[in-house]
């Protein structure tokens, strides 16, 4: 199956841009339109601390090196695959405990979208996403069974439905994060 079919987003195509308090970089991989997610990659450097972003909620998934995240006064050191949850109004810092550190950012308005992810272990045919708030985030450098080479950190977003997209094989044993996007209770009442 080729991933022609899919969006492929690779963080190498994406200019890095300032963090919104100007302390860092992000690669904005994909986002709403309306602004109502975003799924981005960081670049962790220097302990920093992370943008107040009140009525947002936030997944980070540390994506290679290992980080320190300071999260209201208790410090916890996260490594690759490693991730957190927490509210975009917490008080945050992280600094990397290894060159070359950057995490997965999810940020998604509290009152608009719900979010649920899970990490699939290497070694498994991987379901490609079919619909457009479907993403697969690759945790490693991986090849497809077509032998497209795939950079750490490439999004595959869903596009149309199709009957074809079943499947791809990576020829690498790399972790994947599956997220997957919908409107929140809040949002549907309206």
């Amino acid at each position: 199956m080729s991933t022609s079919a899919m969006h492929v987003i690779r963080p190498s195509g994406v200019v890095p841009t300032p963090w919104a308090n100007g302390l860092g970089t992000t690669r904005e991989l994909a986002r709403d339109d309306n602004g109502a997610w975003r799924l981005s990659l960081a670049d962790i450097g220097t302990e920093a601390e992370f943008s107040s972003l009140p009525g947002i909620d936030r997944l980070l998934i540390v994506l290679s090196g290992s980080v320190a995240l300071r999260m209201d006064g208790v410090e916890r050191e996260l490594g690759p695959g490693d991730f957190v949850e927490f509210a975009g109004e917490a008080a945050v810092s992280g600094r990397a405990l290894t060159i070359g550190a950057t995490d997965v950012n999810l940020m998604v308005s509290r009152d608009a979208v719900r979010y649920e992810f899970w990490i699939e272990g290497p070694g498994r045919r991987v379901a490609l996403p079919t619909l457009p708030d479907e993403f697969v985030v690759l945790l490693g450098d991986g090849r497809t069974a077509a032998g497209e080479q795939l950079e750490r950190g490439t999004v595959l977003r869903g596009g149309a439905a199709s009957p074809n997209a079943a499947s791809v094989v990576f020829t690498e044993d790399i972790r994947i994060c599956r997220v997957r996007l919908s409107a929140s209770a809040e949002s549907v009442q309206r």
